[in-house]
């Protein structure tokens, strides 16, 4: 089976310097244009083949992204199935900070070196995440082995969902980066298998239009050590 995994295009929650999770914001006029460029780069990756199935996330920026991609085939594309399973962490009293007020009234807590032991307060844990990330997994397996599947999340939910289809210890999703928006991660998977990664949160399809977030390096770059290069057995020093 080949996943295509997409993070959502730019959202008005992404131009507001806030943590958002489940609040339920539309693209912004770039992020449509993101999405566009996502699909046109897909198209010509694929030779024009179709996917066989595509999921989203249940959230409208998930969802938009996923349509807006799928309109670079002319014609008949199989429908979005949005799932539950798919949503962004739930961030329950992060919901609405800035990364500066987070860091202010919950200092403990870090969603980036410290995903794999982040318990949100009044929401998810890491935890609960993978929970969601097995039971997307179940959706998969009913597929057939030869399957293109297409999945637009978000950020911390895809940062946990390749961490678990590689079956990559918990601690080597701190050195995951935050995915640029419509970062493509592409991947060989079977049930009950670990997948194969051809590539990890390409966004060369942004940079190639002039797309890409200026500030990404500031916002999206924070790991100390190269995660392809960690070791495959668990460190207890990660």
């Amino acid at each position: 089976m080949r996943l295509f995994l997409v993070r959502h295009a730019e959202s008005y929650s992404n131009t507001q310097g806030r943590m958002m999770s489940s609040t339920d914001l539309d693209l912004t006029e770039k992020g449509l244009a993101q999405a566009r460029a996502a699909g046109a780069a897909l198209f010509s990756q694929l030779d024009g083949r179709r996917f066989d199935a595509v999921f989203s996330s249940t959230l409208l920026r998930a969802r938009r992204t996923a349509e807006m991609i799928l309109s670079a085939w002319q014609g008949e594309s199989p429908p979005v199935r949005a799932l539950a399973c798919l949503r962004e962490m739930e961030l329950g009293r992060l919901e609405g900070l800035t990364w500066e007020e987070r860091a202010e009234r919950f200092p403990d807590i870090e969603t980036d070196r410290g995903l794999s032991a982040l318990r949100a307060p009044g929401g998810e844990s890491y935890e609960d995440l993978l929970r969601r990330c097995a039971e997307f997994c179940e959706e998969l397996a009913a597929l057939p082995e030869n399957a293109r599947v297409l999945t637009v999340s978000h950020g911390i939910t895809l940062r946990a969902l390749v961490n678990f289809l590689l079956m990559r210890p918990d601690g080597d999703v701190n050195f995951l980066n935050w995915p640029e928006n419509t970062a493509i991660t592409e991947l060989e998977w079977l049930p009950g298998k670990p997948g194969r990664l051809l590539r990890l949160f390409d966004d060369s399809h942004l940079r190639e239009t002039g797309l890409a977030s200026p500030d990404y390096e500031e916002w999206g770059l924070f790991a100390e050590r190269d995660y392809l290069s960690l070791r495959q057995q668990p460190d207890e020093n990660l």
